[in-house]
């Protein structure tokens, strides 16, 4: 009785979507960092040498289905993006529709561009390993054309996180604007996101962006790091305080 006459008890039952919106992103964000840390560290750093094409194709061939785990580990992980587009809208839509929809927009364009650069290491794959190569090509052939889908992968990537860059800083604006979660993130996220926009752009427009690699690398790291492992750890605790504070009204 009391609970169906007190108001915010029934706009919590009848608008639940947010505190089960949280958690669902925190989850698909650790998801994501477990499957991206295999696709890089497991797979990628262990196949491809940036010194020597011909090594790079030579373990593409030794460890082809290493490889195809890692592919999917990146289709997997751009699938979950779009769900975790679609439950931060959720979560901070109550900061600015147009805004989150915005971020939401972003972080799913990214997704697509990042999905589609995967191509790259298929066929690059599918080269090394003799499918889909000119009868009579010479290894000389093989490693140019590999490498060149190599690349395709790369810069794709890249070009993908120039869209993420801004869902980052939008996402941070919507979190510093709502005030539900601590301000510092959403600064953390806007400068996260600065940080992945210039390394994006010195990678199309410096010739010789291997020279500053290392300091733009890392310039990107430590912001991001920290502010996405707090961002997910917060949507994770978040969900639980809101679904306590649920159960506690409904109990009322």
């Amino acid at each position: 009785m009391h609970a169906t006459l007190n108001p915010q008890n029934e706009n919590l039952r009848t608008n639940p979507s947010p505190s089960a919106a949280a958690p669902t992103a925190g989850v698909a964000l650790l998801l994501m960092a477990a499957l991206a840390l295999f696709a890089e560290f497991f797979v990628r750093s262990r196949l491809m040498d940036p010194n020597d094409l011909t090594v790079t194709i030579n373990h593409l061939r030794a460890s082809g289905p290493l490889l195809r785990a890692g592919i999917v580990a990146n289709l997997v992980v751009a699938l979950l993006d779009v769900l975790v587009a679609a439950a931060l809208y959720e979560v901070f839509r109550h900061a600015g529709r147009g805004l989150a929809l915005f971020a939401a927009a972003n972080r799913v364009v990214y997704a697509a561009i990042f999905a589609t650069a995967t191509l790259g290491q298929v066929l690059a794959l599918r080269i090394a390993t003799g499918t889909n190569v000119p009868s009579g090509g010479r290894q000389e052939q093989v490693v140019s054309l590999a490498a060149a889908f190599l690349d395709l992968h790369a810069f794709g990537w890249q070009i993908g996180l120039a869209f993420f860059a801004v869902h980052l800083a939008a996402l941070g604006g919507l979190i510093i604007r709502s005030g539900a979660a601590p301000r510092w993130i959403g600064a953390l996220l806007i400068l996260a996101g600065a940080a992945y926009l210039t390394d994006a752009f010195a990678n199309v427009l410096l010739p010789n962006y291997t020279d500053y690699a290392a300091v733009l690398k890392a310039c990107v790291a430590l912001p991001a790091l920290v502010s996405e492992l707090s961002l997910c750890a917060w949507l994770l605790t978040s969900g639980r305080r809101a679904r306590a504070a649920v159960a506690h009204l409904q109990s009322a």
